[in-house]
């Protein structure tokens, strides 16, 4: 008999949060279906429901393994060439660790973070508080992008 993995639906609820976030918001989040290289999708700014070609890529991290036992530090972790692949982007991209068990997720600048000295010398693991600013929902989406 075939299988599908925990991990499968963990990570759906992660894509399910993001799509959530943006339908509240009005934005358009877009998965990404083929070739998942470090950038699980996009999210398209919109404007009095018009699309503004204003885009950023989404990596999106989805786990209770990311997220302090109480819910309150989040930990993206990543390696080298992801860092150095976000480095390369022309587009903003921006990072979501989100918690299944606590139904709340984190955002951060990637793009800012993807230093040359991170990409060298690391540290390749963040870690976030939750709070105000730092919350991934629809007001704070309208901030970030």
């Amino acid at each position: 008999m075939t299988h599908l993995s925990e991990t499968a639906h963990t990570e759906q609820l992660g894509v399910a949060e993001v799509t959530r976030v943006c339908a509240k918001a009005r934005m358009a989040f877009r998965p990404t279906t083929v070739y998942d290289i470090g950038i699980d999708g996009f999210i398209e700014v919109s404007e009095d429901g018009n699309a503004t070609g204003i885009i950023g890529g989404v990596q999106i991290k989805t786990g209770d393994s990311f997220v302090s036992e109480e819910g309150k530090r989040f930990r993206f972790i990543s390696d080298q060439e992801h860092f150095a692949y976000w480095a390369r982007c022309s587009i903003p991209i921006i990072g979501i660790v989100f918690s299944p068990e606590f139904e709340r997720a984190v955002w951060f600048d990637i793009t800012t973070l993807a230093t040359d000295k991170r990409i060298v010398e690391g540290p390749y693991s963040i870690t976030f508080d939750y709070n105000e600013k730092t919350a991934f929902n629809p007001q704070t989406l309208h901030q970030l992008i």
